[in-house]
C-alpha cells in the first residue's frame, strides 16, 4: 500500500468498523482530523514524560540463579525523558558481565524514570510485566519503586485508536510507527482545541 492511502474497505467508511470507518474518512480528507475525545484521551499525559524500550534475553540452559529455561530476564533499556527545554535527556543501561543483570538494571530504570509523570513505552504490556517481574524478583524498597514506575505506565491505545490522524501517518496505523510523533501531535491539538 501506499502511504496514505486507505485500503480497500475503509474508504469512507462503507460496512467498515467504525474505527476503521473514521480512519479512512481522515486518510481521504487529506488533512490532520482531531476527534472530540482526545482531551480525555491525554489527560493521563501531565508532565514530564519518559519513553522507555526495555529488553529481554532467554537462554535455553540458565546461566543465572533463580531462572527457568527460556525465561525473560531483563538486561537492557533505553530511556529518553524530557528535559523540560524541549529536548531529551537519553539513559540507557545494558548487562555487560555474566551474572545476573537484575538488580542493577532495575536501580538504573528507577533511576532514569524519577520525575516523570507518565512513562510511555514501546509495548505496554510488555514492559509493565518486566517491571512487575522485576519487582517479584527482587522485593523491599526497590519492588515498592518498580511497582511505582508500573503505576505510571498508561494504557495508548485510547489515543492511538481514534483522537488524532495527521496524513503523515502511515496508511497502516499501528502504536509502534511513531510513538512519540503520535503523543507530540495528540498533547499539542489538546492543548489548543
Amino acid at each position: 500500500r501506499a502511504r496514505g492511502r486507505a485500503g480497500p474497505g475503509v474508504r469512507g467508511g462503507g460496512g467498515a468498523t467504525p474505527g476503521l470507518g473514521r480512519q479512512g474518512g481522515w486518510l481521504t480528507g487529506g488533512r490532520c482530523m482531531v476527534g472530540p475525545t482526545l482531551k480525555g484521551a491525554v489527560a493521563q499525559f501531565k508532565g514530564t514524560i519518559a519513553y522507555l524500550d526495555v529488553e529481554t534475553g532467554g537462554a535455553a540452559i540458565p546461566f543465572r540463579n533463580g531462572c527457568r529455561p527460556y525465561d525473560a530476564v531483563p538486561v537492557q533499556f533505553s530511556c529518553h525523558r524530557e528535559d523540560g527545554k524541549g529536548g531529551y535527556e537519553h539513559m540507557e543501561w545494558i548487562a555487560d558481565s555474566p551474572g545476573d543483570p537484575r538488580e542493577a538494571l532495575a536501580k538504573a530504570l528507577v533511576t532514569a524514570c524519577k520525575g516523570a509523570s507518565g512513562i510511555v513505552p514501546y509495548n505496554v504490556s510488555f514492559a509493565r510485566r518486566c517491571v512487575v517481574d522485576l519487582a517479584d524478583h527482587l522485593g523491599g524498597a526497590l519492588a515498592r519503586q518498580l511497582l511505582d514506575v508500573a503505576r505510571r505506565l498508561p494504557y495508548l491505545l485510547p489515543v492511538a485508536r481514534h483522537p488524532v490522524y495527521d496524513p503523515a501517518f502511515p496508511a497502516i496505523f499501528r502504536l509502534s510507527s511513531g510513538l512519540r510523533p503520535l503523543l507530540s501531535c495528540a498533547l499539542f491539538f489538546a492543548s489548543v482545541c
